[in-house]
């Protein structure tokens, strides 16, 4: 399927290549208006187009630009008969860039009635630019293809992240919860023995207090009840700890509560967006994909 797949793009190049095939026209360049070689070039930017025109020919010979034109002199090409120099310029065609190229041949400007041989290497040359461009977009295209798709793995790794810290605060939450639950539990049994023990001792104090004549009250009664009085007082204040403990910890649990509710929230959005950037993870591999292989066919 992959093979097939791949001959499939191959025709679809080739086919758009074909499209882009080397014409002549008469065009106005700084040394008049002569006959020039032309070629389109599909989807592309102008500047884009000069720097790999530039490029392309830089080994060929001395290339200089001049008011939107450039010139190039002692161009030395594989098959020529003797070198030439050429005027090029580029004009924009909606989506497209028009290559105009004005070639001055044994001092004559080129066409194919004069120097067949010579305009078959030049047309060769020029239709061989059209695959340098298209690659030059397709390796663009490819190095934007995948930081998306960095990006968006990226994306996926924070959002994993995120979940896995909510899931882990979920754990610590109930697990601190449960421990407080316990405490209160033995914190109301506890507060159930003092106030049993605070009853008893208010019971006996009442007693001393009614059993005690003030006029006759002996050191030792008056020493019980100092210290049952005492015994009280302790008792009460650590009753209210207790219940001051009591309700830090309902407090607390109540937070815990909250901060569970919110990261289980968070989790159930955090699992709808993994979705949505898998699939997204998924279109742009399998586009990254066919790039890649758009540009094997083009080495």
């Amino acid at each position: 399927m992959e093979k097939y797949l791949k001959y499939f793009i191959g025709i679809l190049i080739l086919f758009s290549f074909s499209l882009s095939q080397v014409t002549e026209s008469i065009e106005k360049f700084s040394v008049g208006t002569h006959n020039a070689l032309q070629i389109k070039l599909i989807d592309a930017e102008k500047k884009f187009v000069e720097d790999q025109w530039k490029n392309y020919v830089k080994s060929k010979g001395t290339t200089k630009k001049k008011k939107g034109e450039f010139k190039s002199t002692d161009i030395d090409l594989y098959g020529l008969s003797h070198p030439v120099y050429w005027y090029t310029k580029f004009n924009k065609d909606r989506n497209d860039i028009i290559l105009s190229l004005c070639v001055v041949s044994n001092e004559e400007f080129l066409s194919s009635l004069n120097q067949s041989d010579n305009f078959a290497v030049i047309e060769d040359f020029l239709i061989k630019f059209t695959f340098v461009v298209e690659k030059a977009k397709t390796e663009i295209e490819f190095e934007e293809g995948s930081k998306k798709l960095t990006k968006l793995q990226n994306e996926l790794k924070k959002l994993n992240k995120n979940y896995a810290k909510n899931t882990k605060l979920i754990d610590k939450s109930e697990k601190k919860i449960k421990k407080l639950t316990k405490e209160n539990d033995s914190n109301l049994s506890k507060q159930e023995k003092y106030r049993e023990q605070i009853s008893k001792q208010q019971l006996t104090l009442k007693d001393y207090i009614s059993s005690s004549s003030d006029s006759l009250e002996t050191d030792t009664e008056s020493k019980n009840f100092e210290d049952e009085n005492i015994k009280l007082l302790k008792n009460q204040k650590k009753l209210e700890v207790l219940v001051g403990d009591y309700e830090d910890n309902l407090k607390s649990i109540n937070k815990l509560s909250r901060k569970i509710e919110e990261a289980k929230e968070d989790n159930q959005s955090i699992i709808k967006k993994q979705e949505k950037i898998k699939e997204k993870i998924s279109g742009q591999g399998k586009s990254v994909e066919q790039i890649r292989k758009q540009l094997e066919i083009l080495e």
